[in-house]
């Protein structure tokens, strides 16, 4: 005899294991919506900064407004660091906001109601890559550039994907 038969022959236990299933649905639905369980969200609380073309780096704050003054007095921007397989860390190009970015970056970050981790805009960035000159601006008509300068590279080639590495808590 199969469950079809099974199920026709005896409709009360196709409709009981329906009903089970729908409560236990509804169960897990409500367990995983509400706010019994601890939610962990992992957001950055520093990131690495550079005042020197990103020879060096260092940790401060995140969100901080680049450029800022840095240790040694230089203007010091984001620090974008990763790393290969086992190999040291380097910095693969660097970001800022742009002049017209800041100014619109510092009136958002001025006003409380807008959370922190909402306040940068990737639109008013502009980026290079290390030991090069032109800060680069998205164009959404020709992004080529911008996406070459943000892609990071394996120093002498290589075939590992760089990984991102952040500073520790």
């Amino acid at each position: 005899m199969g469950v079809r038969q099974t199920l026709n022959e005896n409709p009360i236990i196709g409709t009981a294991a329906a009903g089970i299933l729908i409560v236990a649905a509804l169960v897990f639905i409500f367990w995983h919506l509400s706010g019994d369980r601890q939610r962990h969200v992992n957001v950055a609380q520093k990131m690495y900064y550079s005042d020197d073309d990103g020879k060096t780096y260092f940790a401060d704050q995140a969100y901080k407004l680049t450029p800022f003054p840095g240790p040694n007095n230089r203007p010091a921007v984001q620090a974008m660091v990763f790393q290969c397989g086992n190999g040291k860390p380097f910095v693969a190009y660097l970001s800022r906001y742009s002049e017209q970015g800041r100014q619109i970056a510092e009136k958002v970050t001025a006003d409380p109601r807008i959370p922190a981790a909402f306040r940068p805009n990737p639109m008013l960035i502009e980026v290079k890559k290390t030991g090069t000159k032109t800060w680069i601006k998205f164009d959404p008509k020709n992004p080529k550039s911008y996406v070459d300068a943000t892609m990071p590279r394996c120093p002498g080639g290589g075939t590992d994907f760089p990984r991102p590495v952040y500073p520790p808590p």
